[in-house]
Protein backbone atom coordinates (compact mmCIF):
# COMPACT_ATOMS: atom_id res chain seq x y z
CA UNK A 1 0.00 0.00 0.00
CA UNK A 2 1.27 3.68 -0.76
CA UNK A 3 2.27 5.89 2.18
CA UNK A 4 -0.57 8.24 1.41
CA UNK A 5 -3.14 5.59 1.11
CA UNK A 6 -2.22 4.07 4.67
CA UNK A 7 -2.10 7.27 6.40
CA UNK A 8 -5.09 8.30 4.94
CA UNK A 9 -6.44 5.34 6.56
CA UNK A 10 -4.98 6.06 10.06
CA UNK A 11 -5.89 9.87 10.19
CA UNK A 12 -9.29 9.27 8.52
CA UNK A 13 -10.30 6.85 10.56
CA UNK A 14 -9.85 8.72 13.93
CA UNK A 15 -11.52 11.76 12.50
CA UNK A 16 -14.34 9.28 11.01
CA UNK A 17 -15.01 8.22 14.55
CA UNK A 18 -15.81 11.84 16.05
CA UNK A 19 -15.50 13.97 13.36
CA UNK A 20 -19.50 14.32 13.19
CA UNK A 21 -19.64 13.88 17.31
CA UNK A 22 -22.17 17.13 17.59
CA UNK A 23 -24.79 14.48 19.14
CA UNK A 24 -21.42 13.25 21.27
CA UNK A 25 -19.64 16.31 21.87
CA UNK A 26 -18.45 16.71 25.64
CA UNK A 27 -20.53 20.11 26.65
CA UNK A 28 -23.94 18.17 25.60
CA UNK A 29 -23.57 14.38 26.14
CA UNK A 30 -24.45 13.05 29.58
CA UNK A 31 -24.97 9.09 28.23
CA UNK A 32 -21.50 7.16 28.30
CA UNK A 33 -20.26 5.25 25.40
CA UNK A 34 -17.43 2.94 24.53
CA UNK A 35 -15.28 3.69 21.85
CA UNK A 36 -13.05 1.01 20.18
CA UNK A 37 -10.42 2.52 17.62
CA UNK A 38 -8.83 0.69 14.46
CA UNK A 39 -5.54 1.90 13.57
CA UNK A 40 -3.80 0.46 10.38
CA UNK A 41 -0.21 2.00 11.50
CA UNK A 42 1.50 -0.07 8.52
CA UNK A 43 4.95 1.54 6.37
CA UNK A 44 3.15 3.28 5.05
CA UNK A 45 1.60 5.72 7.70
CA UNK A 46 4.92 6.94 8.58
CA UNK A 47 5.03 10.27 7.04
CA UNK A 48 1.71 11.43 8.01
CA UNK A 49 0.96 9.84 11.64
CA UNK A 50 1.99 12.80 13.52
CA UNK A 51 -0.94 14.95 11.63
CA UNK A 52 -3.07 11.85 12.72
CA UNK A 53 -2.03 12.16 16.41
CA UNK A 54 -2.16 15.45 16.33
CA UNK A 55 -5.94 14.95 16.01
CA UNK A 56 -6.85 12.16 17.80
CA UNK A 57 -5.14 14.41 21.06
CA UNK A 58 -6.75 17.72 20.38
CA UNK A 59 -9.99 16.69 18.95
CA UNK A 60 -11.04 13.19 20.49
CA UNK A 61 -9.59 12.76 23.51
CA UNK A 62 -9.90 16.42 24.73
CA UNK A 63 -13.02 17.80 23.36
CA UNK A 64 -15.49 14.23 22.38
CA UNK A 65 -14.52 11.82 25.15
CA UNK A 66 -15.90 12.52 29.03
CA UNK A 67 -15.73 11.26 32.27
CA UNK A 68 -17.04 7.22 32.37
CA UNK A 69 -16.48 6.96 28.86
CA UNK A 70 -14.26 3.84 28.49
CA UNK A 71 -11.59 4.08 25.24
CA UNK A 72 -10.00 1.64 23.21
CA UNK A 73 -7.24 1.94 20.79
CA UNK A 74 -5.78 -0.84 18.83
CA UNK A 75 -3.11 -0.20 16.44
CA UNK A 76 -2.84 -3.25 13.58
CA UNK A 77 -0.29 -4.07 10.81
CA UNK A 78 0.99 -7.88 10.87
CA UNK A 79 0.22 -8.01 14.08
CA UNK A 80 -2.01 -5.98 16.93
CA UNK A 81 -1.22 -3.78 19.70
CA UNK A 82 -3.24 -2.97 22.13
CA UNK A 83 -2.21 0.86 22.93
CA UNK A 84 -5.10 1.92 25.21
CA UNK A 85 -8.44 0.25 26.78
CA UNK A 86 -9.43 2.41 30.34
CA UNK A 87 -12.10 4.19 31.64
CA UNK A 88 -11.43 8.24 31.43
CA UNK A 89 -11.83 9.53 35.01
CA UNK A 90 -10.73 12.70 33.87
CA UNK A 91 -8.14 15.14 32.88
CA UNK A 92 -5.11 12.90 34.17
CA UNK A 93 -6.16 10.10 32.30
CA UNK A 94 -6.69 12.00 29.38
CA UNK A 95 -3.05 13.14 29.32
CA UNK A 96 -1.88 9.89 30.07
CA UNK A 97 -4.01 8.76 26.88
CA UNK A 98 -2.27 11.56 24.85
CA UNK A 99 1.23 10.82 25.61
CA UNK A 100 0.21 6.94 24.83
CA UNK A 101 -0.95 8.20 21.62
CA UNK A 102 2.28 10.49 21.14
CA UNK A 103 4.49 7.24 20.74
CA UNK A 104 2.23 5.62 17.35
CA UNK A 105 4.97 5.56 14.70
CA UNK A 106 3.81 4.20 11.09
CA UNK A 107 6.45 1.32 10.73
CA UNK A 108 4.51 -2.03 10.79
CA UNK A 109 5.23 -4.78 8.52
CA UNK A 110 1.80 -6.47 6.19
CA UNK A 111 -1.68 -5.77 7.46
CA UNK A 112 -3.89 -8.22 9.23
CA UNK A 113 -7.23 -6.90 9.58
CA UNK A 114 -8.53 -10.32 11.04
CA UNK A 115 -6.00 -10.33 13.95
CA UNK A 116 -7.16 -6.98 14.57
CA UNK A 117 -10.41 -7.94 14.49
CA UNK A 118 -9.58 -10.70 16.86
CA UNK A 119 -8.39 -8.56 19.73
CA UNK A 120 -10.98 -6.01 19.33
CA UNK A 121 -13.50 -8.86 20.33
CA UNK A 122 -11.03 -10.06 23.23
CA UNK A 123 -11.07 -6.78 24.43
CA UNK A 124 -14.64 -5.31 24.27
CA UNK A 125 -15.32 -8.78 25.19
CA UNK A 126 -15.78 -7.46 29.40
CA UNK A 127 -17.59 -4.59 28.41
CA UNK A 128 -20.97 -6.19 26.63
CA UNK A 129 -22.84 -6.36 29.16
CA UNK A 130 -22.70 -2.51 30.32
CA UNK A 131 -25.16 -1.80 28.43
CA UNK A 132 -23.90 0.86 26.72
CA UNK A 133 -23.42 1.79 23.47
CA UNK A 134 -20.69 1.15 21.32
CA UNK A 135 -18.94 2.04 18.07
CA UNK A 136 -16.34 0.44 16.14
CA UNK A 137 -13.99 2.49 13.91
CA UNK A 138 -11.99 1.01 11.38
CA UNK A 139 -10.19 3.03 8.76
CA UNK A 140 -7.94 1.22 6.06
CA UNK A 141 -7.58 0.56 2.54
CA UNK A 142 -9.17 -2.95 2.96
CA UNK A 143 -6.70 -4.87 1.62
CA UNK A 144 -5.97 -8.28 3.81
CA UNK A 145 -2.40 -8.63 3.99
CA UNK A 146 -1.52 -11.02 6.69
CA UNK A 147 1.65 -12.58 7.45
CA UNK A 148 2.08 -16.10 6.06
CA UNK A 149 1.96 -16.99 9.66
CA UNK A 150 -1.40 -15.67 10.33
CA UNK A 151 -4.38 -18.23 10.45
CA UNK A 152 -6.45 -15.51 8.07
CA UNK A 153 -3.44 -15.84 5.59
CA UNK A 154 -4.80 -16.16 1.64
CA UNK A 155 -2.00 -15.65 -1.15
CA UNK A 156 -4.17 -13.62 -3.10
CA UNK A 157 -4.87 -11.52 -0.41
CA UNK A 158 -8.96 -12.22 -0.17
CA UNK A 159 -11.29 -12.89 2.65
CA UNK A 160 -10.67 -16.56 3.78
CA UNK A 161 -13.51 -18.52 5.41
CA UNK A 162 -11.49 -18.10 8.99
CA UNK A 163 -11.74 -14.37 8.31
CA UNK A 164 -15.53 -14.57 6.95
CA UNK A 165 -16.72 -17.11 10.29
CA UNK A 166 -14.84 -14.05 12.26
CA UNK A 167 -17.08 -11.22 10.57
CA UNK A 168 -20.12 -13.26 11.40
CA UNK A 169 -19.78 -13.28 15.05
CA UNK A 170 -19.04 -9.41 15.12
CA UNK A 171 -22.40 -9.52 13.55
CA UNK A 172 -24.32 -10.35 15.84
CA UNK A 173 -23.43 -8.26 18.18
CA UNK A 174 -25.32 -5.13 17.53
CA UNK A 175 -21.98 -2.50 17.76
CA UNK A 176 -22.16 0.36 15.40
CA UNK A 177 -19.18 -0.34 12.93
CA UNK A 178 -18.11 2.77 10.95
CA UNK A 179 -15.26 1.72 8.07
CA UNK A 180 -13.74 4.38 5.65
CA UNK A 181 -11.89 3.51 2.75
CA UNK A 182 -9.16 5.71 1.12
CA UNK A 183 -9.08 6.20 -2.47
CA UNK A 184 -11.53 5.05 -5.29
CA UNK A 185 -9.49 1.75 -6.04
CA UNK A 186 -9.75 0.66 -2.42
CA UNK A 187 -11.08 -3.01 -1.16
CA UNK A 188 -12.99 -1.37 2.00
CA UNK A 189 -16.20 -2.18 0.68
CA UNK A 190 -15.97 -5.38 0.39
CA UNK A 191 -15.00 -5.19 4.14
CA UNK A 192 -18.17 -3.06 5.57
CA UNK A 193 -19.87 -5.79 3.16
CA UNK A 194 -18.65 -8.79 5.56
CA UNK A 195 -18.59 -6.69 8.85
CA UNK A 196 -21.81 -5.40 8.11
CA UNK A 197 -20.60 -1.90 9.04
CA UNK A 198 -21.02 1.31 8.14
CA UNK A 199 -19.49 2.82 4.69
CA UNK A 200 -18.12 5.43 3.17
CA UNK A 201 -15.50 6.62 0.66
CA UNK A 202 -12.94 9.42 0.82
CA UNK A 203 -10.04 10.59 -1.80
CA UNK A 204 -6.39 10.11 -0.94
CA UNK A 205 -6.20 14.02 -0.27
CA UNK A 206 -7.22 14.69 3.30
CA UNK A 207 -8.61 17.78 5.21
CA UNK A 208 -11.01 18.15 8.31
CA UNK A 209 -13.77 19.56 5.89
CA UNK A 210 -14.20 16.10 3.92
CA UNK A 211 -13.33 13.92 6.61
CA UNK A 212 -16.27 16.00 8.21
CA UNK A 213 -18.37 15.42 5.59
CA UNK A 214 -17.44 11.92 5.21
CA UNK A 215 -18.84 10.94 9.05
CA UNK A 216 -21.65 13.17 9.41
CA UNK A 217 -23.63 9.73 10.49
CA UNK A 218 -20.60 8.50 12.62
CA UNK A 219 -22.20 8.18 15.90
CA UNK A 220 -26.11 7.96 14.55
CA UNK A 221 -27.27 4.53 15.59
CA UNK A 222 -30.52 2.78 13.81
CA UNK A 223 -32.15 -0.52 15.58
CA UNK A 224 -34.61 -2.78 15.67
CA UNK A 225 -37.30 -1.83 17.87
CA UNK A 226 -39.12 -4.58 19.07
CA UNK A 227 -39.76 -7.77 17.36
CA UNK A 228 -40.93 -7.97 13.60
CA UNK A 229 -44.18 -9.27 12.93
CA UNK A 230 -44.84 -11.36 9.94
CA UNK A 231 -47.86 -11.50 8.32
CA UNK A 232 -49.25 -15.04 7.78
CA UNK A 233 -47.04 -16.53 5.14
CA UNK A 234 -49.81 -17.82 2.14
CA UNK A 235 -49.11 -21.22 0.14
CA UNK A 236 -46.64 -19.54 -2.75
CA UNK A 237 -45.31 -17.78 0.21
CA UNK A 238 -45.91 -14.51 0.02
CA UNK A 239 -46.06 -12.26 3.04
CA UNK A 240 -45.15 -8.80 4.71
CA UNK A 241 -42.44 -8.46 7.48
CA UNK A 242 -43.62 -5.27 9.79
CA UNK A 243 -40.41 -3.61 11.26
CA UNK A 244 -40.10 -0.56 13.39
CA UNK A 245 -36.83 1.09 13.35
CA UNK A 246 -35.37 4.01 15.90
CA UNK A 247 -32.65 6.45 14.95
CA UNK A 248 -30.55 8.51 17.27
CA UNK A 249 -28.12 11.16 16.60
CA UNK A 250 -28.39 11.97 13.38
CA UNK A 251 -28.73 15.90 11.43
CA UNK A 252 -30.40 14.65 8.20
CA UNK A 253 -32.61 11.46 7.43
CA UNK A 254 -30.54 8.84 6.61
CA UNK A 255 -31.10 6.32 3.50
CA UNK A 256 -30.54 2.84 3.89
CA UNK A 257 -31.15 0.08 1.17
CA UNK A 258 -31.26 -4.18 1.90
CA UNK A 259 -29.59 -5.43 -0.75
CA UNK A 260 -30.68 -8.83 0.52
CA UNK A 261 -32.77 -11.10 3.39
CA UNK A 262 -32.50 -14.37 4.39
CA UNK A 263 -34.61 -16.47 6.48
CA UNK A 264 -33.48 -19.89 7.77
CA UNK A 265 -35.59 -22.79 9.62
CA UNK A 266 -33.46 -24.63 11.69
CA UNK A 267 -31.06 -26.42 10.03
CA UNK A 268 -32.37 -25.84 6.32
CA UNK A 269 -30.06 -23.55 4.05
CA UNK A 270 -30.73 -20.05 4.17
CA UNK A 271 -32.81 -18.47 0.98
CA UNK A 272 -33.63 -15.25 0.06
CA UNK A 273 -37.05 -13.88 0.50
CA UNK A 274 -36.62 -10.48 -1.08
CA UNK A 275 -36.67 -10.26 -4.81
CA UNK A 276 -34.92 -7.06 -5.42
CA UNK A 277 -33.13 -4.52 -3.02
CA UNK A 278 -35.14 -2.33 -0.69
CA UNK A 279 -34.18 1.04 0.18
CA UNK A 280 -36.07 3.90 1.96
CA UNK A 281 -35.67 6.79 4.23
CA UNK A 282 -35.67 6.45 7.75
CA UNK A 283 -36.08 9.73 10.55
CA UNK A 284 -33.06 11.12 11.56
CA UNK A 285 -34.81 10.83 15.33
CA UNK A 286 -37.95 8.58 16.54
CA UNK A 287 -39.61 6.07 15.33
CA UNK A 288 -40.13 4.44 11.14
CA UNK A 289 -42.13 2.08 10.63
CA UNK A 290 -41.91 -0.45 7.39
CA UNK A 291 -43.37 -3.34 5.51
CA UNK A 292 -41.08 -5.35 3.52
CA UNK A 293 -42.89 -7.29 0.98
CA UNK A 294 -41.27 -10.96 0.84
CA UNK A 295 -41.23 -14.21 -0.15
CA UNK A 296 -40.90 -17.30 1.27
CA UNK A 297 -40.22 -20.94 0.11
CA UNK A 298 -43.47 -22.46 -1.04
CA UNK A 299 -44.57 -25.38 0.80
CA UNK A 300 -43.50 -24.46 4.52
CA UNK A 301 -46.07 -26.75 6.13
CA UNK A 302 -48.44 -25.23 8.18
CA UNK A 303 -48.59 -23.67 11.74
CA UNK A 304 -45.50 -22.19 13.57
CA UNK A 305 -42.08 -22.10 12.74
CA UNK A 306 -39.00 -20.23 14.19
CA UNK A 307 -37.40 -18.75 11.51
CA UNK A 308 -33.49 -16.34 11.44
CA UNK A 309 -34.09 -13.29 9.35
CA UNK A 310 -30.66 -12.10 8.18
CA UNK A 311 -29.56 -8.54 6.65
CA UNK A 312 -27.51 -7.48 4.50
CA UNK A 313 -27.11 -3.79 3.02
CA UNK A 314 -25.32 -1.60 0.12
CA UNK A 315 -23.10 1.01 1.10
CA UNK A 316 -24.07 4.18 3.60
CA UNK A 317 -26.23 3.25 6.84
CA UNK A 318 -27.61 -0.10 8.09
CA UNK A 319 -29.46 -0.90 11.22
CA UNK A 320 -28.76 -3.99 13.91
CA UNK A 321 -28.94 -6.58 14.64
CA UNK A 322 -28.55 -7.51 11.42
CA UNK A 323 -29.59 -11.44 12.66
CA UNK A 324 -33.34 -11.66 14.68
CA UNK A 325 -35.16 -14.62 15.20
CA UNK A 326 -39.11 -14.54 14.88
CA UNK A 327 -41.67 -16.93 14.52
CA UNK A 328 -43.87 -17.29 11.12
CA UNK A 329 -47.35 -18.77 10.62
CA UNK A 330 -47.64 -20.57 7.69
CA UNK A 331 -51.75 -20.69 6.65
CA UNK A 332 -53.21 -23.71 6.60
CA UNK A 333 -55.96 -25.24 3.38
CA UNK A 334 -58.46 -22.95 5.29
CA UNK A 335 -56.44 -19.66 5.65
CA UNK A 336 -55.28 -19.95 2.02
CA UNK A 337 -58.76 -20.65 0.83
CA UNK A 338 -60.42 -17.75 2.99
CA UNK A 339 -62.42 -16.44 0.49
CA UNK A 340 -64.21 -19.99 -0.61
CA UNK A 341 -64.70 -20.82 2.60
CA UNK A 342 -66.40 -18.05 3.58
CA UNK A 343 -68.30 -18.04 0.28
CA UNK A 344 -69.49 -21.76 1.09
CA UNK A 345 -70.07 -21.02 4.73
CA UNK A 346 -72.74 -17.96 3.62
CA UNK A 347 -74.38 -20.70 1.33
CA UNK A 348 -74.82 -23.31 3.61
CA UNK A 349 -76.39 -20.06 5.86
CA UNK A 350 -79.07 -19.46 3.05
CA UNK A 351 -79.90 -23.03 2.51
CA UNK A 352 -80.20 -23.86 6.11
CA UNK A 353 -82.42 -20.66 6.69
CA UNK A 354 -84.27 -21.64 3.54
CA UNK A 355 -84.75 -25.05 5.11
CA UNK A 356 -85.74 -23.07 8.21
CA UNK A 357 -88.21 -21.61 6.70
CA UNK A 358 -89.63 -24.65 4.60
CA UNK A 359 -89.99 -26.48 7.92
CA UNK A 360 -91.67 -24.24 9.68
CA UNK A 361 -94.11 -23.54 6.59
CA UNK A 362 -95.12 -27.23 6.52
CA UNK A 363 -94.84 -26.97 10.55
CA UNK A 364 -97.57 -24.37 9.90
CA UNK A 365 -99.71 -25.71 7.26
CA UNK A 366 -101.23 -24.21 3.89
CA UNK A 367 -102.66 -20.74 4.63
CA UNK A 368 -106.53 -20.57 5.51
CA UNK A 369 -108.34 -18.63 3.06
CA UNK A 370 -111.88 -17.58 3.83
CA UNK A 371 -114.43 -14.61 3.43
CA UNK A 372 -116.83 -13.73 6.34
CA UNK A 373 -119.95 -12.59 5.49
CA UNK A 374 -122.74 -10.64 7.19
CA UNK A 375 -126.20 -11.17 6.07
CA UNK A 376 -124.37 -12.65 2.77
CA UNK A 377 -122.30 -9.59 2.40
CA UNK A 378 -118.51 -9.31 2.78
CA UNK A 379 -117.23 -7.90 5.77
CA UNK A 380 -113.59 -5.69 5.53
CA UNK A 381 -111.27 -6.59 4.69
CA UNK A 382 -112.79 -9.43 2.54
CA UNK A 383 -111.04 -12.44 1.46
CA UNK A 384 -108.31 -13.16 3.73
CA UNK A 385 -106.01 -15.84 5.17
CA UNK A 386 -104.59 -16.97 8.38
CA UNK A 387 -101.68 -19.39 8.87
CA UNK A 388 -101.44 -21.61 11.64
CA UNK A 389 -101.22 -19.70 15.06
CA UNK A 390 -102.13 -16.35 13.11
CA UNK A 391 -105.27 -14.54 14.36
CA UNK A 392 -108.08 -11.69 13.70
CA UNK A 393 -110.52 -9.96 15.53
CA UNK A 394 -113.91 -9.75 14.90
CA UNK A 395 -115.20 -6.33 15.67
CA UNK A 396 -118.54 -4.68 15.63
CA UNK A 397 -118.84 -0.67 15.26
CA UNK A 398 -122.14 1.39 14.74
CA UNK A 399 -123.75 -1.73 13.81
CA UNK A 400 -120.64 -2.79 11.04
CA UNK A 401 -118.77 -6.18 11.60
CA UNK A 402 -115.19 -6.02 10.23
CA UNK A 403 -111.65 -8.38 10.99
CA UNK A 404 -108.63 -6.17 12.81
CA UNK A 405 -105.41 -7.58 13.65
CA UNK A 406 -105.64 -6.17 17.51
CA UNK A 407 -108.39 -6.89 19.93
CA UNK A 408 -109.94 -4.26 21.53
CA UNK A 409 -112.82 -2.98 23.49
CA UNK A 410 -115.29 -3.69 20.14
CA UNK A 411 -113.91 -7.43 19.73
CA UNK A 412 -116.53 -10.10 20.15
CA UNK A 413 -114.58 -12.85 18.98
CA UNK A 414 -110.85 -14.27 17.94
CA UNK A 415 -110.70 -15.93 14.51
CA UNK A 416 -107.30 -17.90 14.89
CA UNK A 417 -105.61 -20.14 12.23
CA UNK A 418 -104.91 -24.10 12.48
CA UNK A 419 -103.42 -26.92 10.45
CA UNK A 420 -105.82 -27.45 8.49
CA UNK A 421 -109.04 -25.70 10.28
CA UNK A 422 -109.94 -22.28 11.17
CA UNK A 423 -110.78 -21.67 15.13
CA UNK A 424 -113.33 -19.09 16.62
CA UNK A 425 -113.08 -18.42 20.33
CA UNK A 426 -115.86 -16.02 21.81
CA UNK A 427 -115.05 -13.12 23.39
CA UNK A 428 -118.82 -11.89 24.44
CA UNK A 429 -120.86 -14.92 25.06
CA UNK A 430 -123.82 -12.43 25.16
CA UNK A 431 -123.10 -11.03 21.47
CA UNK A 432 -124.04 -15.47 20.68
CA UNK A 433 -127.51 -16.13 21.83
CA UNK A 434 -128.08 -19.18 20.43
CA UNK A 435 -124.11 -20.50 19.94
CA UNK A 436 -123.37 -23.96 21.68
CA UNK A 437 -120.50 -25.66 20.95
CA UNK A 438 -118.05 -24.28 19.08
CA UNK A 439 -117.01 -26.40 15.97
CA UNK A 440 -113.31 -27.23 15.26
CA UNK A 441 -113.48 -26.08 11.94
CA UNK A 442 -115.96 -22.96 11.45
CA UNK A 443 -115.62 -22.73 7.78
CA UNK A 444 -118.92 -23.10 6.08
CA UNK A 445 -120.57 -22.69 9.50
CA UNK A 446 -123.24 -19.90 10.40
CA UNK A 447 -123.77 -18.31 13.54
CA UNK A 448 -126.16 -15.88 15.08
CA UNK A 449 -124.70 -12.77 16.34
CA UNK A 450 -126.51 -9.91 17.92
CA UNK A 451 -125.62 -6.14 17.16
CA UNK A 452 -125.30 -3.74 19.73
CA UNK A 453 -128.61 -2.35 18.89
CA UNK A 454 -130.06 -5.44 19.48
CA UNK A 455 -130.90 -6.17 16.32
CA UNK A 456 -129.73 -10.37 14.97
CA UNK A 457 -128.20 -11.16 12.13
CA UNK A 458 -126.36 -14.26 10.41
CA UNK A 459 -122.22 -14.30 10.23
CA UNK A 460 -121.17 -16.87 7.77
CA UNK A 461 -117.46 -18.36 7.14
CA UNK A 462 -116.87 -19.59 3.86
CA UNK A 463 -113.25 -20.71 2.35
CA UNK A 464 -112.09 -18.64 -0.15
CA UNK A 465 -112.59 -21.33 -2.67
CA UNK A 466 -116.63 -20.45 -2.08
CA UNK A 467 -115.87 -17.28 -2.11
CA UNK A 468 -115.18 -16.62 -5.14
Amino acid sequence: MGTLTRFTALGVLILLAFAAAAPLAADTRTENIDVIVALDRSLSMEKKVDAVKNYVTTYLVDQVLIPGDHFVVVAFYGKTDLLISQTIAGEADKAAVNQTIAKIRGNGRFTDIGNALDVLQEKVAPLEKNGRKKFILLLTDGIQEAPPTSKYYSRDGSFNHAFLLNTKTIQKKGWKIQILGIGTDTAAKDLARELEGTYNEISDTLSLDTMLESTQGLFGRIRIAGSPLVAPVSADGASTIAVTLAAEGYKVNPSVTIETMTARFGEAAAVSILSAPFAFSVRASGTTRLSIPVRFPSGLPAGSLLSTLGFTFAAGERFTPSEISTTIRVKGWIGNNLLVVVLAAAGLVVVLVLVALLIVRLARGKPIGFTLLDDGEPVSPGTTALTMGAELFMNEADGVFSLVRKRNARSVARIRGKRLALGMEVLKADRFPKLGDVPPDVRGKSFVVRRENGEKTTVKFVSKEKAK
